[in-house]
């Protein structure tokens, strides 16, 4: 996998003048809590996973309760509507096109990536509601034995192609037919996007052996079949936000089409507030088989959600925007408070499922297709089983001592992707039903105290009914305190600043919450 650089910006601002400080000072002190106990402004002990849970819930129920519907939830409904036995048959297919790899193009009839791309696209055809569009991914590879040097680098010059011919030694060079397919919910804001990626090609053994079989049912065919099920049932709720579901190629040849398109999306001008990468999400059923510990919760029974913070390598890009773009603390990156969101909906909506959060970007010296987002700055995370079996993962299937090796469909958990795939619903629709997340979030900084006012830019969306404020201690995985703080862009509270992290949310009047912004100190 190409390793991973990182770039984004954060905008700063200074709060309000003194004057306007002072006459709002008392404006959100005695805001009613939400899902925390406390007495005043001072903070009791809490459970913040309960609270964690809290927040959802009452998002989830108070639209619902508002227009007189009782408890009915759509996010719920959407969530209930995902299907086991779909999915398996969805991987199945997958499998049963022999090979997908990348450079598999014209393998024959009902084999190879090209095939598997015209079913993909022809499920996504079949919801209603559903653009479709075949990509095709600008990279080239030289045909006989120099495709081995050149597969899967992103060359589109004349004059590159020409050198690269050069260095095949007469072999020349040919497009591959390799394409991403990108199915798209319109929302009401086209400009904002809520990604669900997986990656449609696999490899067996060898990186570039196009010809072996290459099932890829767990890896990561699972990942695609869990996009169809999200855009089935994702497709009949109303949105805020676009929702794009991408199936990527060549990501087991250095993610040469998130690669491209995180650029189209770059250059197009449009805004990815999340992105949902589902890689390696089929619960392998050989997980008993693997070696054991008292410190590991039982097979099946968790899913590892990796998300970045600040970037903790040298050959990472260490320039002051993409340092920015992490936070004031490792844990409060944007990629983490998309993980903690997640964790969040998952907690609400499949309680069956825990929701680990690994503090890394990815595996280690392991990448996905979630990286050329990071890049730039997107909060991204990536969706993966409990544990690997690496004897079904990257392997020429085949009968070894008694053992099968292979990524085949048989070892794969049709419950538990289905479980994966409904918190991947849950979280695209909540977001996708969401406002925008608050801007130019600051702590006030201007003079020394006993409390902390928070200030943030309101909002002139008619459709965000209040502003929910976020607080917890520093060393806290998850939120503890969720607070009303009204309309009026400030809110001040009894803890002291340098003992708590603060971060503001935009609840929709349906009481969907926003992404959490995070609250930096404000220049002086």
């Amino acid at each position: 996998m190409r390793r991973r650089r990182s770039s984004g910006t954060r905008r700063e601002g200074r709060g309000a003048p003194a004057s306007r400080r002072q006459g709002r000072r008392r404006g959100g002190t005695d805001r009613a809590l939400c899902g925390a106990g406390t007495r005043g402004d001072t903070p009791w002990p809490v459970d913040y996973r309960r609270s964690a849970t809290a927040f959802l819930l009452a998002a989830a129920l108070a639209g619902g309760a508002a227009r007189g519907e009782g408890v009915r939830d759509p996010v719920a409904d959407a969530v209930s509507t995902v299907s086991p036995e779909r999915l398996a048959a969805h991987v199945a297919r997958l499998a049963g096109f022999g090979t997908r790899h990348a450079l598999s193009a014209g393998s024959g009839e009902g084999r190879g990536i090209d095939a598997a791309e015209a079913w993909v696209a022809a499920r996504f055809a079949e919801i209603p509601g559903v653009e479709v569009e075949r990509r095709r991914v600008r990279a080239f590879r030289l045909s006989g034995g120099a495709r081995r040097v050149a597969a899967g680098w992103p060359v589109s010059s004349p004059a590159a192609r020409f050198l690269f011919g050069l260095a095949g030694m007469g072999f020349g060079y040919r497009e591959p037919a390799m394409s991403n397919v990108i199915a798209r919910l319109p929302g009401r804001e086209p400009e904002r996007l809520i990604l669900l990626s997986a990656h449609l090609d696999s490899r067996p053994g060898k990186r570039f052996d196009w010809r072996t079989d290459a099932p890829g049912a767990n890896d990561d065919g699972s990942g695609v079949a869990g996009l169809l099920e999200a855009a089935r049932a994702l497709a009949p709720l109303p949105r805020r936000a676009s929702v794009w579901f991408v199936a990527f190629n060549g990501e087991e040849l250095g993610l040469l089409g998130s690669r491209q398109l995180a650029r189209e999306i770059e250059r197009a001008g449009l805004r990815v507030e999340a992105m949902l990468n589902l890689d390696t999400i089929g619960g392998t059923t050989t997980a008993r088989d693997l070696p054991a510990d008292p410190a590991l919760p039982p097979p099946g029974t968790l899913l590892r959600v990796f998300s970045e913070g600040r970037p903790q390598h040298r050959w990472l890009d260490p320039s002051p925007r993409r340092r920015l773009a992490a936070g004031p603390s490792e844990a409060d990156s944007p990629s983490r408070q998309l993980a903690r969101y997640v964790r969040a909906a998952a907690r609400r909506y499949v309680p069956d499922l825990q929701v680990e959060l690994i503090a890394r970007a990815d595996r280690i010296r392991r990448g996905g297709d979630h990286f050329p987002f990071l890049r730039r700055g997107v909060a991204a995370v990536r969706f993966t089983e409990q544990r690997e079996d690496y004897a079904h993962e990257h392997q020429d299937p085949h009968v070894e001592n008694g053992r099968r090796y292979g990524d085949l469909p048989e070892f794969v958990d049709p419950e538990y992707m289905a479980k994966v795939t409904r918190i991947a619903v849950a979280t695209a629709a909540l977001l996708a039903r969401a406002p925008r997340a608050p801007e130019e979030v600051r702590i006030d900084t201007s003079h020394l105290g006993e409390t902390t006012t928070v200030r943030w830019r309101p909002s002139a969306d008619p459709e965000i009914a209040s502003y929910r404020l976020l607080a917890r201690r520093t060393a806290s995985p998850d939120w503890e305190i969720e607070r009303d703080a009204g309309t009026a862009g400030e809110v001040t509270v009894a803890l002291p600043r340098d003992d708590w992290w603060f971060a503001v949310q935009a609840v929709a009047k349906d009481g969907t919450p926003s992404l959490p912004s995070l609250a930096w100190p404000s220049d002086r």
